[in-house]
């Protein structure tokens, strides 16, 4: 199985691609069968290495490849 940070970097690339916007923790979490606090802290690891940007909001997140999109 992969590893929920790969999951969650698939599905927020996909979501950004389908819709030109950012998901919302909730979403993500509904998507992988996980809870939200799993979530926040599975997106705050790939925030710190740089996979994931985020901006204070409940849509705050982009890949770092997408940056100047937002």
């Amino acid at each position: 199985m992969a590893s929920l940070k790969l999951l969650v970097l698939k599905f927020v690339r996909q979501y950004i691609a389908d819709w030109h916007g950012s998901p919302s923790l909730g979403e993500i979490a509904h998507a992988l069968g996980t809870n939200r606090t799993r979530e926040r802290r599975t997106v705050r690891k790939l925030a710190a290495e740089g996979q994931l940007l985020r901006v204070p909001g409940p849509r705050g997140l982009s890949l770092q490849d997408c940056r100047s999109a937002f």
